[in-house]
């Protein structure tokens, strides 16, 4: 059916609708559109579904990617813009979640093939639901996608956690313990035009030139990996089924963990792809942020930094993924930092 439906798409779009060529009988792309929906609709209600919940530059692109290359694992990124809702929605294909989304798109004058987080954050359940309705081919035994914190859960905790239950997903939290180069990571992504990701046969001889972090951002995003340490922390408590995987230990041990997620997510064992991206900041913090003694000096002024500042520094595993005392230590602080001061700029 889908080999069918390339033919078709190709056909319309080369002869601008023809409903046949050189006799061969193409059936019409909004019809077979629609069916290949129904049949998708079909095998939904027996295949497993996963989501993996994480925050901005945490590794969900890599864990993304291995997942996607398991035969019987269908991962659809972030759940703001999962491809191919953008491209059933674009041939009006007519399911109740779908049919939402389009309604939604025209009221709010938003291309339903843009998708921004607006409508992530605020129609989330009709995006989950779409998308689990549509695994791609009958080989698939889990659909899923990333679901970053700011993309809706954390800001509807209490009915996107109901929601998982009830539907009976399989929760995957990816938590990168190490916030200190999550922030110039993220500062990288956000303020600069390098790429956000290097492909494994890329050449990186030439290692990044240092960035000039302002202390207001790096305090800023270093309370935001705090505040997204204690949403993980309550969302392990709340779900049903859920597996907790620290960014750090799995890029440590890539192949252990990735056996470990395809048993949770239910499929059988296969050879992850662990080695298609590598690591852009992998050298030391003087190395990666401008003037660094006396940056550090200012955010160790601030209690929660100070108590997991070395660690950070060097990129102390161990103690970062076990220190559960300092962890609940470090919570006390968190609620007092105010969204207000965040800043928006990246200067």
């Amino acid at each position: 059916m889908e080999s069918r439906l390339r033919l078709t798409l190709a056909m319309v779009s080369a002869f601008g609708g023809m409903a046949s060529w050189q006799g061969a009988e193409i059936e019409p792309a909004d019809s077979l559109m629609q069916n290949i929906s129904s049949e998708s609709t079909a095998r939904a209600s027996t295949v497993l579904k996963h989501v993996v919940i994480s925050s901005q530059r945490s590794g969900s692109t890599w864990l993304k990617t291995m997942l996607s290359s398991h035969s019987e694992i269908q991962n659809d990124g972030e759940i703001r813009a999962p491809a191919h809702i953008q491209s059933m929605a674009r041939f009006k294909v007519q399911t109740p979640a779908v049919q939402r989304l389009v309604n939604i798109s025209y009221e709010t004058s938003v291309a339903v093939d843009e998708f921004p987080d607006m409508l992530a954050e605020k129609h989330w359940r009709d995006v989950l639901e779409y998308a689990f309705e549509q695994p791609l081919s009958k080989a698939i035994k889990t659909v899923g996608f990333k679901w970053m914190l700011n993309q809706g859960i954390s800001s509807n905790m209490d009915e996107a956690v109901k929601y998982l239950n009830d539907h009976l997903v399989k929760s995957v939290i990816l938590d990168r313990k190490n916030h200190l180069r999550r922030a110039i990571s993220l500062y990288h992504l956000e303020c600069t035009q390098e790429p956000a990701h290097l492909l494994s046969d890329v050449d990186k001889s030439k290692a990044p030139e240092p960035l000039d972090i302002p202390v207001k951002y790096l305090r800023y995003s270093l309370y935001d990996s705090l505040r997204a340490e204690k949403i993980y922390l309550e969302l392990e408590k709340k779900l049903n089924d859920v597996l907790y995987v620290p960014y750090e230990a799995m890029a440590k041990d890539p192949d252990t963990w990735m056996t470990k997620i395809y048993s949770f997510v239910g499929v059988q064992n296969q050879a992850a792809d662990t080695g298609v991206l590598q690591k852009i900041h992998d050298g030391t913090i003087d190395e990666l942020v401008v003037n660094w003694p006396q940056k550090r000096r200012i955010l160790m002024q601030e209690p929660e930094f100070a108590a997991r500042m070395v660690a950070w520094e060097t990129d102390n595993t161990a103690y970062l993924l076990h220190d559960k005392d300092m962890q609940r230590k470090v919570q006390r602080g968190v609620s007092f930092v105010q969204t207000a001061e965040f800043p928006s700029i990246c200067y």
